[in-house]
Formats: C-alpha cells, sequence, structure tokens
C-alpha cells in the first residue's frame, strides 16, 4: 500500500510541476505581450498594439490578469479579441495532444517501472519517464501556442 501511494504521489507531483511550470509560462508569456502593446500604442503603431493585444489575450492562464486587460483594451479602439483569427490549425491540436498523451505515458511508465523493491529508484527508468514527461511538455506547449 505504502508503495502505490508513493508512486500516486509521485506522479501528482509531477504533473503539478507540469503544469506549474506552462501556467507561469503562460502568465510570463501574456503579460510581456501586454506590455509590448502598450508600448506599441504609446508609439502610435495602432496596428502592432492590436496584435500584440490579441496575442496576450490568448495566453489564458489561471491568475493571469492580463488576458481581460487585453480584450478591454482591444474593446476600447473597438475590436473583438478573436476578430479576423483563422481556425485552430487540426495538425497543431493534434500535437497538443500528443504531447498530453506522452505527458500521460511518462508518468505511467514512472509508476511502473520507475522503482524498484524497496521502492528505490531505478535510474534508467526514471530518466526515460522523465524524458517522455519533458518531450511532452514541450509538444504540448508547442501545439497550444501554435493552434
Amino acid at each position: 500500500m505504502k508503495r502505490v501511494a508513493i508512486r500516486v504521489l509521485t506522479i501528482a507531483v509531477m504533473i503539478a510541476v507540469g503544469l506549474g511550470a506552462a501556467t507561469a509560462r503562460a502568465i510570463w508569456e501574456g503579460r510581456a505581450a501586454l506590455a509590448a502593446g502598450d508600448k506599441a500604442m504609446a508609439h502610435g503603431d495602432r496596428a502592432g498594439a492590436i496584435a500584440a493585444w490579441r496575442e496576450a489575450a490568448g495566453w489564458a492562464a489561471p491568475l493571469g490578469d492580463h488576458v481581460e486587460v487585453a480584450t478591454a483594451r482591444l474593446a476600447g479602439v473597438g475590436l473583438d479579441r478573436g476578430a479576423s483569427e483563422p481556425p485552430a490549425s487540426a495538425a497543431w491540436v493534434a500535437l497538443a495532444l500528443l504531447g498530453l498523451g506522452l505527458i500521460v505515458a511518462g508518468a505511467v511508465h514512472f509508476a511502473r517501472r520507475g522503482l524498484g523493491p524497496g521502492d528505490r529508484l531505478i535510474a534508467r527508468e526514471a530518466g526515460g519517464a522523465g524524458a517522455l514527461v519533458a518531450l511532452g511538455l514541450i509538444l504540448w506547449l508547442v501545439g497550444l501556442h501554435q493552434a
């Protein structure tokens, strides 16, 4: 029972770290795009400001207020945040789903083979699982960003 609890806890920590990193990046990129839009508007570049504010509105994340601010700024210039945006590409959505699948596969691989008798870490198996999770996180983020 203790061994199962440790594996479940390990998977939960891996998922939390991955989601935390993704959320932090979304907030960071969203705020940077919002600031870039404000700077462009201050310099009289309306088109540049609109493009940056649309990008900021696309970086939705929990605890990130930049989406609401960017949407308000777009409304202030008479635009909807999604105006004239093409629909998400199926290939990028598929890449994001593949990344999500690799994250789950890496977590499952670690839970099944990453720990040996006595809950000792099996470095080769744990490293492989970590590589799957890292690759999955990269593919997931790229897919979401490009979709």
